[in-house]
């Protein structure tokens, strides 16, 4: 696995982008048990968890190496080491979706003794959880199933879909940061330019006009242009 990114807004759009080895992955026999085949494909990586608001010009990254055996397992040691605060994580997925499950501890209330039962208790239904299940049963009856004898209550869900966030502007941006001779350079071997997004394959191609407009000085400021 060379790299695998994920993003997600507070409006639940997703976006998503994996680059493997697919023939590495085919080497791998069919009976290899799933921690063998994530330490296979990810090797000595890291996982780098960045958040940040559009309103705010402050963003937050932390980075982690990549451990245990499993994605999970990794966010697991992110949260105790950047966020300090003990997490514990089930993902599954197959090609028809993925689910997840995500307890986290709040910080000690008035009792500490109360809240440190009650995590037990939550690490203890999280070690059960079988993650076919996540994909296959209603979230209503893995937590019920899962916490029995807790105030466990549900809130309206909201729904989750795909929309990618690429856009002419940001093309543009991108070939402006790789600087007008290399850009150049490019449009003179091939013709044109064409930057096809990662996420959802969508191309954005630049002609010899194109190229100039956007290298163009006007008012101090690059002038706008138009995509094909």
């Amino acid at each position: 696995m060379n790299l695998l990114v994920a993003q997600c807004t507070d409006e639940y759009r997703v976006r998503a982008v994996a680059r493997f080895d697919e023939q590495a992955l085919a080497s791998i026999p069919v009976q290899t048990p799933a921690a063998e085949i994530f330490r296979k494909l990810i090797g000595a990586g890291r996982i780098t968890v960045t958040v940040e608001a559009e309103e705010q010009s402050a963003r937050y990254q932390g980075v982690v190496p990549l451990t245990g055996s499993s994605l999970a397992q990794s966010l697991e040691a992110y949260f105790a080491s950047s966020e300090q605060l003990p997490t514990r994580v089930v993902l599954a997925a197959d090609a028809q979706g993925a689910a997840g499950m995500l307890v986290q501890k709040l910080p000690e209330t008035e009792v500490p003794e109360a809240g440190g039962e009650a995590w037990r208790e939550a690490e203890w239904g999280m070690d059960r959880i079988v993650p076919r299940v996540l994909l296959d049963g209603s979230l209503e009856s893995n937590l019920a199933s899962l916490f029995m004898g807790h105030d466990v209550r549900v809130f309206e869900g909201s729904p989750v879909g795909f929309k990618c966030r690429c856009n002419p502007g940001r093309v543009a941006g991108v070939l402006r940061a790789l600087g007008s001779e290399e850009v150049r350079e490019l449009l003179r071997e091939r013709g044109s330019v064409t930057v096809t997004c990662e996420f959802c394959r969508r191309p954005y191609s630049f002609d010899s006009v194109d190229i100039e407009t956007l290298f163009a000085d006007t008012q101090g400021s690059a002038a706008p242009i138009a995509i094909h």
